[in-house]
């Protein structure tokens, strides 16, 4: 008992300079309670509102009720999407050998559609529409919707179709460039000699010899796409004029790497 009289004594003894603190404190919250009191019992005048004003509101009270709102930007909007001038066309496809075009007929947004491709140039084949969830920002109501109409043929019938399309395609790359263009070791190169590849300027450079030197080596072409907004063509630029050897990758050894260099990786935080 005495331990516990002596600790409230100590933290509820005060000085006078104290006391006159807490007595200041108190007045000064009683005058602003008083205040706020008086403030919210006086009685709010009334505004008068002018009939053009009741008539505006009456008209907003009435379109809420048909919830129709002719002149709101945001429900032209939704009407516009509930009402699509361009209807879908489905039709059953193969996603290892379908274009662009196509896939935005089907109601998949043009910039997913572009990243579909560019995957699939990286070398991956879909084996099922499930694989199709791979591709980064997928849209999952459209890969619904689209299950039934994907239809994957034999991997040599679709290289055959994918020889033949391509076949009639110009190179875009070759016929635009006139100079000698390099072939580069994407494991190997450095910015300067990745800034002579088409598409590919002085800031992807650097951010692609920074990505690989913190992943230790790129194993895939997708692992570009973790580049901060790459453009499609910087991304195709990569694939058609660099080789990638997996046998140059930098491996850490998990027993004596340290915190820091961990915290320099990617994919880890």
């Amino acid at each position: 008992m005495r331990l516990w009289r002596k600790l409230i004594r100590s933290y509820f003894t005060f000085i006078n300079r104290e006391k006159r603190g807490l007595n200041v404190l108190l007045i000064v919250f009683l005058i602003l309670s008083s205040i706020h009191l008086v403030v919210r019992l006086q009685p709010r005048p009334e505004i008068e509102l002018t009939y053009g004003q009741l008539a505006m509101i009456k008209q907003l009270e009435q379109a809420k009720e048909s919830k129709v709102f002719p002149n709101d930007s945001v429900n032209r909007r939704e009407a516009q999407s509930e009402n699509p001038k361009k209807p879908i066309q489905w039709e059953i496809f193969d996603p290892n050998i379908v274009d662009s075009q196509t896939l935005v007929s089907t109601g998949l947004d043009a910039k997913i559609a572009r990243r579909l491709l560019n995957y699939r140039k990286s070398g991956v084949s879909f084996k099922s529409a499930a694989d199709l969830s791979k591709i980064y920002g997928m849209d999952v109501s459209w890969l619904k919707a689209v299950s039934n109409y994907v239809q994957i043929q034999p991997m040599e019938e679709s290289l055959n179709q994918v020889y033949r399309r391509d076949s009639f395609r110009k190179d875009s790359f070759k016929q635009k460039s006139k100079r000698l263009i390099p072939w580069l070791e994407l494991n190997k190169a450095d910015s300067v000699s990745l800034v002579q590849l088409p598409w590919v300027g002085p800031f992807y450079a650097s951010e692609i010899v920074k990505l690989r030197n913190n992943l230790g080596g790129y194993r895939s072409y997708t692992q570009l796409l973790d580049i901060y907004e790459i453009r499609d063509k910087t991304f195709e630029s990569l694939i058609e004029h660099t080789t990638l050897d997996t046998a140059l990758l930098g491996k850490a050894n998990i027993n004596l790497v340290d915190l820091k260099r961990l915290g320099y990786h990617p994919y880890l935080t």
